[in-house]
């Protein structure tokens, strides 16, 4: 079950946006495009801390803005936001019971047809929808290498 009860979400983010805001906007195939952020219908919609430039077909990390606490018993991940799909931007990140942090996040780019080969996103740019499932038993609390984090995370 996704749980997206603003009360449970509200103490998950720092800081918390109570209702979804247009971001900064860039230029994209001649027009202007905007990622919002903040509580959505079924999601919290977090942002990218720092501007990021993409190549098309490479991977790079991102960090979100928010502080992000997952309770024991949710499961957080990222899911794409449609304004970003129809630019082509692909983002991964997830969140295990009872980790807090900055979230490091997975940004692939792979441009739409006549779009650029290099893609760069503003600080602030809403990146991901942010999901939380509810488990049926709690499993304990995240104590990984993880937990913490401040700044991005690469693997080790």
């Amino acid at each position: 079950m996704i749980e997206n009860r603003r009360w449970v979400l509200r103490e998950c983010f720092d800081p918390f946006v109570e209702v979804k805001t247009q971001g900064p906007s860039i230029e994209f195939l001649g027009r202007r495009v905007c990622a919002s952020y903040g509580m959505g219908e079924a999601a919290y919609d977090i942002r990218l801390a720092e501007p990021a430039t993409l190549i098309a077909g490479r991977m790079v990390f991102g960090l979100s803005i928010e502080h992000i606490r997952v309770p024991d018993r949710l499961r957080a991940r990222c899911d794409d936001k449609s304004t970003n799909l129809r630019i082509g931007l692909r983002v991964a990140g997830r969140a295990e019971p009872g980790w807090h942090g900055r979230l490091t996040l997975e940004l692939m780019y792979v441009p739409v047809e006549g779009g650029p080969s290099t893609l760069l996103l503003p600080a602030g740019w809403g990146v991901a929808a942010m999901e939380f499932a509810q488990l049926a038993g709690f499993s304990g609390s995240y104590d990984g290498k993880y937990q913490g984090a401040t700044s991005i995370q690469e693997a080790s």
